[in-house]
């Protein structure tokens, strides 16, 4: 069946189960300036009091509008969206929630990623919300606030507006200062998982090591613990020509470097700023780093890195296609999604996790430093209807609107049994042929990366529901972070000195690293890159990370 078969014979199924599932919940919210406040007669509620601020007694009751309104939402489209649906509008938990607030969303996925976003900031032509890096931005976030793209948040507007966040967020102190500025201003709304009786938030490991082991244990190996290890065992797969067809790539790399730069992590280093021994250091100069591509330049120069990793864009099919037996990827959309297709093609195929490799000087780091600068959402100055925004955001932080926006529509992609919110055979085993992140993403956003309270028994379900699963984690909580970044924030002056130097900088660097690894440039002319990144002002660039760190650790 093709997939546009597939999508109609979703949309009748879905509408068919739909006609006769009920959802009900109620939400909390708060005020600003500038604001077209819409709401209904009901009970009328508040926010939790706190020290942040003295919210307003106002009515919170659904609908958030009277009358219907429309929030034009500028967010990025899942993978797992984009394989069955063309726009989050689509989603079931999003119509539902459409009828329970009375707000509308024209959902705008952008496709051009930093040049899209940079160019609808330089145009003013904004929406109502925005979900983005907001680090990654021309500026950081103090520009974009400065500027008057986005607008920041006062504890009263969120005490009054947002209570369900704002409480999460107090009994989490550690995240609540991973999302404001370094003077308390917040702006922004973070995804996070949660446990719902403590409202503590919860953390898993999404990006790890993972390995073909049928193969390790035909080349007569075992499972590698150390750098060293890992060499031995590709070694091994090339020699031995462990998938008999004389193609096998024992480490694949995509175009996004992605697999090749986690690896620097076990040499105690990042192809990016990082902390040592308390001082932030420019991962690409550092011995450790000189260390790491002399490992990886021998490992490319004996075949056991695929040739064309720099442009190869599909790396996974050469998992799918048993050509490559090693990398490092995600867990959804990358291991367990290779691993479960691999079994339908070879039941004796048995891709499964490692734990995070230890380097040659004991080094063994996480492989991913992406919360250091999350996606989040934020509210837009060309918002007229700022509190319903608001409103509307924080019912997915409340008990209802989560309980919503992780498992969907209640009798359809989950019932409550025996108060536990359980995924259906619907979405668990789909008769559609879509693969299971897919499938539920058709209902809620519970699978992706979306700004809510993401409710932990999903996970329980869908990523600790087998052995495996549960090895997953196991494995990928072995790193360290302490050479990790936090989300710092450059002032706007920072930012721009920052951007300026490390423009031509990070050029250089990912041009000659890859020489390096390549064999293209003698490791004789280390000493001479070096050198001219010192040249670039690298120093000046060192410092400016070290203030903002500074300040990020004095935040309250």
């Amino acid at each position: 069946m093709s997939k546009k078969s597939m999508k109609r014979v979703v949309a009748l199924v879905v509408s068919i189960v739909l006609f006769a599932a009920m959802l009900s919940g109620c939400s909390g919210g708060k005020k600003s300036s500038d604001s077209t406040t819409s709401t209904t007669s009901g009970n009328t509620t508040s926010g939790t009091t706190t020290s942040g601020g003295e919210p307003k007694d106002v009515d919170l009751s659904l609908p958030i509008a009277k009358e219907p309104i429309t929030l034009k939402y500028f967010i990025n489209m899942n993978s797992a969206m984009k394989a069955t649906m063309s726009t989050y509008a689509e989603v079931e938990c999003f119509k539902k929630l459409e009828e329970l607030t009375n707000i509308h969303i024209e959902w705008i996925h952008p496709t051009g990623g930093n040049e899209q976003f940079a160019l609808m900031i330089a145009s003013n032509d904004l929406p109502d919300l925005i979900n983005w890096p907001f680090g990654n931005a021309k500026g950081g976030p103090e520009a974009l606030i400065r500027d008057n793209v986005l607008i920041p948040l006062t504890d009263e507007m969120l005490y009054t507006y947002a209570p369900n966040y704002m409480r999460i967020m107090d009994k989490n102190p550690e995240w609540k200062k991973t999302t404001m500025l370094d003077d308390g201003t917040m702006f922004q709304f973070i995804n996070f998982n949660y446990e719902p009786e403590t409202e503590k938030i919860v953390t898993f490991q999404i990006k790890g090591p993972y390995i073909r082991m049928d193969w390790v244990r035909k080349v007569g190996k075992k499972a590698p613990e150390t750098i060293d290890e890992l060499y031995d065992v590709l070694k091994a797969f090339k020699d031995q020509n462990v998938n008999g067809k004389g193609n096998v790539i024992p480490f694949v790399v995509g175009n996004t470097l992605e697999a090749i730069k986690a690896i620097a992590g076990s040499f105690g280093t990042r192809w990016s700023m990082h902390q040592q021994n308390g001082k932030v250091v420019y991962g690409p100069i550092t011995d450790e780093f000189k260390l790491y591509v002399e490992y990886m330049r021998k490992w490319y120069s004996e075949g056991l890195i695929n040739s064309d990793f720099p442009v190869l864009e599909d790396w996974g099919a050469k998992i799918l296609n048993s050509e490559a037996g090693f990398t490092i990827g995600s867990m959804g959309s990358g291991l367990t999604m290779q691993r479960e297709a691999l079994k339908e093609k070879d039941p004796e195929s048995d891709l499964d996790s490692l734990p995070y490799l230890i380097g040659p000087n004991g080094y063994r780091c996480y492989v991913d430093d992406s919360g250091a600068n999350p996606r989040a959402t934020a509210i837009t100055s060309a918002n007229k209807y700022v509190t319903e925004s608001l409103r509307w955001i924080d019912y997915q932080y409340s008990p209802e609107g989560s309980l919503l926006t992780t498992f969907g529509i209640e009798g359809v992609s989950y019932e409550m049994v025996n108060g536990y919110p359980t995924l259906t055979d619907l979405v668990m085993n789909n008769p559609w042929g879509y693969n299971q992140e897919e499938a539920i993403a058709r209902f809620c956003v519970g699978p992706i990366n979306y700004p809510n309270a993401r409710d932990i028994r999903f996970y329980e379900q869908v990523n600790l529901n087998t052995e495996q699963k549960k090895r997953i984690q196991t494995n990928w909580s072995t790193g360290t972070n302490d050479i990790l970044m936090p989300p710092i924030t450059m002032s706007v002056d920072e930012s721009t000195r920052y951007s300026n130097i490390m423009s031509d900088i990070n050029t250089y660097v990912n041009e000659m690293v890859l020489k390096f690894i390549m064999g293209e440039e003698p490791m004789e002319n280390w000493d001479a890159y070096v050198e001219k990144i010192k040249k670039m002002d690298i120093d000046k660039a060192i410092a400016i990370q070290e203030e903002a760190l500074k300040r990020y650790n004095s935040r309250n």
